[in-house]
C-alpha cells in the first residue's frame, strides 16, 4: 500500500549521479506549500560591529522574543552518511544538495526533548525546509532502528497533522538511504528580527560552538570556537528580493555576503574531513 495514498500530493523521486530527489509536487507541478522556500544571504561579521548592527536593526524591526527573552539556545545535530556525501556535495559546489539535522531550542537536551527533525534542500539559489516535530529519543530511535513505522503514530501524534507525518515518511528515506549517523552539533545563541506580517526574518548568531559526536554520543571535549572574533548575519526572503534597509546596513557597515555553512565549518573545525575531500 502506498504511504501516501488519499493525498493530493504526489512523491517525485528520482535518482541523479547518487542523489536521491525527493520533492512533494501538487497537481500544478509547483512545490507543496508544506516545503518552505526562501532565499538566504549570509554574512560573517566582526564582533566589533554587532553593537551598531544591533542598534539600527532595533530601529526598523524590533526584536523578536522567545519566551520573553531576546535570545534563545540552538541545538543542531547533523547527520551525514560514513563517507560524509551531504559534506562531499556541499563542497564540489552542487547546485542540488541537502543536509540533514535534529535542531532543539533549549540547552539541556535529553530523550524528552521536543525539537524537529529538518531535511534543507538547496537547488541552485533556493532552499526549501521540511520540518517535523519529534522528541530526541525518538530520532536516536530511529538513526539505531532504521525502522520509521514503529514512530509513524507518535508522529502523527505531536504534530496533528498529515503534513508532518509526510515530511518524517521523506526525511526518514533519506536517514535509511545514504545509512545517514549523527556526525557533529553546533550550538548557539540566536536573535531574530522579523516585522509583524512581513515575510523578510532577519537572524544573528553569536557564541558559536562545535562539538564532535563520537560513537553516537556528544562529547565535551575538543570544543572549537572558530568564529569566537565574528557573528553570523543572515537573510531570509521567499522571493529574491531584499528589503531597502537591509541593503543600507550591510553597505554602511562594510559588510559583505560569506559562503558559510555551519556543518561544512563544523567538519572541518573538528578535523573530520575525510581523506577524499582533504587539500594538500
Amino acid at each position: 500500500m502506498n504511504c501516501l495514498s488519499g493525498f493530493q500530493n504526489q512523491v517525485k523521486n528520482d535518482r541523479i549521479k547518487g542523489f536521491v530527489r525527493v520533492r512533494f509536487i501538487n497537481n500544478t507541478g509547483k512545490m507543496s506549500a508544506i516545503a518552505k522556500a526562501r532565499y538566504e544571504k549570509k554574512f560573517l561579521v566582526e564582533n566589533e560591529k554587532l553593537k551598531n548592527v544591533l542598534e539600527k536593526l532595533a530601529e526598523k524591526i524590533p526584536p523578536k522574543k522567545y519566551a520573553g527573552k531576546c535570545k534563545s539556545q540552538v541545538f543542531s545535530m547533523y547527520f551525514d552518511s560514513p563517507d560524509f556525501f551531504a559534506y562531499g556535495e556541499h563542497k564540489r559546489g552542487k547546485n542540488e544538495r541537502f543536509k540533514l539535522r535534529f535542531r532543539a531550542y533549549d540547552e539541556d537536551i535529553t530523550p524528552a526533548t521536543i525539537g524537529y527533525l529538518e531535511l534543507k534542500q538547496k537547488q541552485d539559489e533556493v532552499s526549501y525546509k521540511y520540518r517535523t516535530r519529534m522528541h530526541f529519543g525518538d530520532v536516536q530511535d530511529l538513526l539505531q532502528n532504521k525502522q520509521p513505522a514503529r514512530l509513524w503514530e507518535k508522529v502523527l501524534r505531536l504534530n496533528g497533522d498529515r503534513d508532518a507525518w509526510k515530511i518524517f515518511h521523506m526525511t526518514s528515506a533519506f536517514m535509511i538511504h545514504y545509512d545517514f549517523m549523527p556526525k557533529t552539533i553546533v550550538r548557539y545563541e540566536r536573535m531574530s528580527f522579523e516585522d509583524e506580517g512581513s515575510t523578510h526574518r532577519i537572524t544573528i548568531d553569536t557564541n558559536i560552538d562545535f562539538l564532535p559526536v563520537i560513537r553516537g554520543k556528544m562529547h565535551s571535549m575538543g570544543i572549537g570556537t572558530p568564529n569566537n572574533n565574528s557573528f553570523v548575519l543572515e537573510s531570509k526572503t521567499p522571493t529574491p528580493i531584499i528589503p531597502s534597509h537591509f541593503i543600507a546596513l550591510v553597505e554602511d557597515h562594510g559588510i559583505y555576503e560569506t559562503a558559510f555553512s555551519k556543518y561544512i565549518k563544523s567538519v572541518e573545525v573538528l578535523n573530520l574531513i575525510p581523506k577524499a575531500y582533504a587539500t594538500s
